[in-house]
């Protein structure tokens, strides 16, 4: 009984074994499935080695247009009373459309004021006569520019009561032709037939 036990478990071996060297031999039955490795396609960035022939457009700097300061321009004074007498004088005859004998402009000085003015006691900053060149023709325009606070109406009694309108030779002017005025601390004295125009004309200055 035992003897068969054994031979059994023999022939189990046998069979087994064989089966396993089977198996050995075969190999697996199955293939591994291979999974391909795909690299990422990869774009190859091209750097350009051209440099620009171009440059680039820069706007010019450009700086703020700065107009000058224009200072002030002086103006000449235009009241012809602040001018000079000799102007006014020749103003006065353009103006009064009275035809003037040819004249000459004298200044009045201390030595001859008493000739022109009649009195050599006026005090003024400035005077100037008018006068033909001629002494047969009877006409006087004499200007006086006085310090400002002076007495004005005093200066003219003394110029009116002393002027002697007869000072040419064998002629000279009515009294009524005899004018003394004022524009400001400007005086005029006229001693002429046409007077009353001339001393229009010099009003008319300070319009």
């Amino acid at each position: 009984m035992k003897k068969i036990f054994l031979v059994f478990i023999c022939v189990a071996l046998l069979i087994s074994t064989a089966c396993s060297q089977v198996n050995l031999q075969k190999g697996p039955s199955e293939k591994p499935t291979i999974i391909p490795t795909t690299k990422p396609t990869t774009i190859p960035t091209i750097v350009s080695t051209t440099k620009p022939t171009t440059k680039p457009t820069t706007k010019p700097t450009t700086r703020p247009t700065t107009k000058p300061t224009a200072l002030p321009i002086a103006k000449p004074d235009s009241n012809i009373l602040n001018g000079d007498l000799k102007s006014i004088i020749q103003k006065i005859y353009d103006t009064s459309h009275v035809q003037i004998p040819e004249t000459a402009f004298t200044q009045v000085t201390t030595e001859n004021s008493k000739y022109y003015l009649g009195t050599d006691h006026v005090e003024y900053i400035e005077a100037v006569v008018s006068e033909p060149l001629i002494d047969a023709i009877a006409h006087s325009v004499v200007l006086l520019r006085v310090k400002a606070g002076s007495d004005i109406n005093k200066i003219k009694e003394d110029i009116k009561n002393n002027v002697d309108p007869r000072k040419w030779i064998c002629t000279g002017v009515d009294p009524d032709n005899v004018i003394v005025d004022n524009i400001g601390n400007l005086i005029i004295l006229i001693m002429s037939n046409d007077a009353a125009k001339l001393h229009e004309a010099f009003l008319a200055l300070s319009k």
